[in-house]
């Protein structure tokens, strides 16, 4: 009787955690950001809509998952230079 009893405990909470997820992923695609600006391309800039210069920062992650040899360094193996 034990087992049957924590299984469904298991799963209860297992669906509790998947419908909160749900709930919040609706909650935040519905709500939109008060702070959202709407950006534009002023010839080689980029401005908002109060035409001050935007400066967009990220990080690539090229070559991360896929490796190339001229990042190794490796020119003998599988590889042809010209």
């Amino acid at each position: 009787m034990i087992l049957p009893t924590l299984l469904r405990r298991s799963f209860r909470r297992q669906y509790l955690t998947f419908y909160s997820l749900c709930l919040l992923a609706l909650v935040l695609c519905l709500t939109s950001p008060s702070s959202a600006q709407n950006l534009r391309a002023d010839g080689q800039r980029i401005v908002n809509d109060k035409n001050e210069n935007v400066i967009l920062r990220g990080m690539g992650l090229g070559g991360w998952m896929l490796q190339e040899g001229y990042m190794l360094k490796i020119y003998e193996e599988g590889s042809k230079t010209w």
